[in-house]
């Protein structure tokens, strides 16, 4: 087997860059998030708020406050789709008068055609009737 070639400089430019942006995107932000709230847990625990009424509150409102950020996200996304919905009801009107004229006038088709096509069948019923009709009367009349 082949050891695997040297990269080339630009690659090591490229994945240099790539390692810095990780970094700086991803590791840093985290760490000093972990580092503020270990300080406000810190801050906390040391000015004397360490009872449990108040620990009970903090730990409800950390758990209340992502049912509502995820709250407020389906209601926006409801805001959204309504005003969405009111856009189209300004919109729509127009083509959808066109859309149903085509579908009229495609049911008028459709109900002509059918007709067309029993035509032959109602007619020989037709005339199947009249001569029944004829008979019984030439009957119950002798």
């Amino acid at each position: 087997m082949e050891a695997a070639p040297p990269p080339s400089p630009k690659r090591e430019r490229i994945a240099r860059k790539t390692r810095r942006q990780i970094w700086l995107q991803i590791y840093l932000p985290l760490g000093i998030g972990v580092l503020i709230l270990a300080g406000l847990g810190i801050w906390v625990f040391m000015a004397g708020f360490g009872t449990v009424s108040v620990w009970a509150d903090v730990g409800l409102v950390l758990i209340v406050i992502p049912a509502f950020v995820i709250g407020l996200l389906i209601f926006a996304a409801l805001i959204g789709m309504t005003y969405g919905l009111f856009r189209l009801l300004n919109i729509l009107p127009g083509p959808i008068h066109e859309v149903h004229s085509y579908v009229e006038r495609a049911g008028e088709v459709m109900n002509r055609g059918a007709d067309l096509a029993v035509w032959p069948m109602i007619t020989l019923l037709k005339v199947g009737a009249v001569l029944k009709a004829i008979w019984r009367a030439i009957v119950s009349y002798l």
